[in-house]
């Protein structure tokens, strides 16, 4: 009798735990908008460029890459940071940024590589400051 018991409570929380999961299988909890979504990957491409640059710059400064090869890898790098920061612009409907000059920047225009430097010295700031805070 008390192992029945014990099989049917075993049964009734088993069928409480399960119950919502087989539910609502396959859905989100939260709906992320497709506003949010592009956002989002256009932010996520930008640091992991920027983390592929520092990175770049790091394996040049300890002797792993040959001048050559970094400068194509960053230029190529670079390249692609402007790409995805125009595409951020376009995305968010603003007008482009420039780096630096007081004229206005042709329409379309992606910040210059002034501006994409800062931008990544920003980057190393901001990981430098969360990894001591993780260290901490």
């Amino acid at each position: 009798m008390i192992l029945l018991v014990q099989i049917l409570l075993a049964l009734a929380v088993a069928a409480i735990v399960l119950y919502p999961l087989l539910r609502y299988r396959g859905q989100r909890a939260y709906r992320e908008s497709t506003f949010e979504a592009k956002h989002r990957s256009i932010t996520e491409r930008k640091e992991r460029l920027y983390g592929t640059i520092v990175d770049l710059d790091f394996d040049r400064d300890a002797g792993k890459l040959s001048a050559e090869d970094h400068a194509r890898m960053r230029d190529e790098a670079m390249r692609e940071v402007l790409a995805v920061l125009a595409e951020e612009e376009a995305h968010l409907g603003r007008a482009p940024a420039h780096a630096g000059g007081s004229a206005a920047p042709a329409a379309g225009a992606a910040p210059g590589h002034d501006a994409v430097e800062g931008l990544i010295e920003e980057y190393k700031r901001k990981r430098a400051q969360a990894m001591e805070a993780t260290q901490a």
